[in-house]
């Protein structure tokens, strides 16, 4: 629905065209989390949000295909429509399982209403910052990718219309990267690692390899390099 909105309103308002997008982020990546926390096992859980993003990652590169030759309209029209049959496909097939009695999953239950929560609770916890912060650099480094690669490639390195089929190559590493590592920790999980412990060490390895590689992009001078 938001995809058809999207494609109304930003024929109209330039300005508000990405408004849809942000209000389907706000509602929609909380509760997946939520739904995840509640109903997957603990020592499933990496492996499994590895899996729901790879398929984020695999959406954008099979889209990278056709969106060229697309009227912008049209893409926002077909996604959303897109989406309206998937919500009924979902709506008469799902069924809210038992939630799991696991650590993470216990603290939802016990912790359901949050309706007395002062905004300044939001703001005044450290371990709360350290989400903020990390989400941040995500979405800073995956915008980079997003907006910025394409111009890179073109400007500085010389890509031609052909090559720019190479900016889907970051999307599919880090499908596999991600996949990989949700395995991995799951793994740590089972071995009878910390929870706490495994999602601090993957979220480091998460947001300081990217980093590392961000920081060293501008010095490489070779195409098929720059994107892998």
């Amino acid at each position: 629905m938001l995809g058809l909105v999207t494609s109304q309103v930003g024929a109209r308002m330039t300005g508000l065209l990405l408004s849809p997008t942000t209000c389907r982020e706000h509602y929609g990546l909380p509760t997946i989390f939520q739904l995840f926390a509640q109903h997957i096992p603990a020592e499933e859980r990496s492996r499994s949000f590895g899996y729901m993003l790879a398929a984020g990652s695999v959406g954008q590169t099979v889209a990278s295909l056709f969106v060229p030759h697309m009227e912008w309209e049209l893409c926002f029209e077909l996604f959303g429509c897109i989406g309206l049959i998937w919500v009924v496909c979902w709506l008469l097939t799902y069924h809210d399982p038992p939630i799991i009695p696991d650590e993470e999953g216990q603290q939802l239950l016990e912790k359901k209403d949050v309706s007395c929560i002062s905004w300044i609770e939001w703001v005044s916890h450290w371990s709360l910052w350290a989400i903020y912060i990390a989400h941040f650099a995500m979405n800073w480094s995956n915008y980079i990718i997003m907006q910025w690669l394409p111009t890179y490639l073109s400007r500085t390195l010389g890509a031609n219309k052909e090559s720019m089929s190479l900016t889907a190559v970051p999307y599919i590493i880090s499908s596999l990267c991600g996949v990989a590592w949700g395995h991995i920790a799951d793994q740590l999980i089972v071995a009878g690692w910390p929870l706490l412990k495994v999602r601090r060490l993957m979220t480091f390895f998460g947001l300081v390899g990217p980093g590392i590689c961000l920081a060293l992009f501008p010095e490489v001078s070779n195409l098929v390099v720059a994107v892998l």
